[in-house]
């Protein structure tokens, strides 16, 4: 979906960081319908309702929702703070897959997650507060 400028314009103001998303993923779709298109006008979509609802589930939930609820984290704690957390996704990536697919856990994954949450730690730890902290929704 292409959003034209002065709407662009209009979300940007109501919320700069949210209208980051809906451009970011135009830009990249327009090339790939554009190139796929002989490809896909050639092919029968027959699929049922289970089909287009798990479709439209895994469009919302991954596109839009959590970059929403991310950009949304980032304008609540800051950048610099948002970005330590996000080094937490290989630690509950291995976390989930121990629990959901009975993987083995190995020395290097303990280390990677005692360095994450030490990293994480050192930080909270050694942390100066700064003027963006004060702001009301920054506690």
């Amino acid at each position: 979906m292409v959003v034209p400028a002065p709407v662009q314009h209009e979300i940007a103001r109501i919320a700069p960081l949210v209208a980051y998303a809906p451009t970011r993923l135009a830009i990249g779709w327009v090339p790939l319908a554009l190139v796929s298109i002989p490809q896909v006008s050639t092919q029968e979509f027959s699929f049922g309702w289970k089909v287009w609802l798990g479709f439209g589930y895994a469009v919302v939930g991954p596109l839009f929702l959590t970059n929403i609820l991310w950009f949304t984290a980032i304008d609540r704690v800051g950048a610099p703070r948002a970005s330590l957390f996000a080094n937490m996704q290989p630690f509950f990536a291995v976390l989930f897959a121990l629990i959901l697919l009975s993987e083995s856990l190995h020395a290097l994954e303990i280390a990677g997650g005692v360095l994450i949450f030490a990293g994480i730690a050192f930080e909270r730890i050694t942390r100066k507060p700064s003027a963006a902290d004060s702001l009301p929704g920054r506690e």
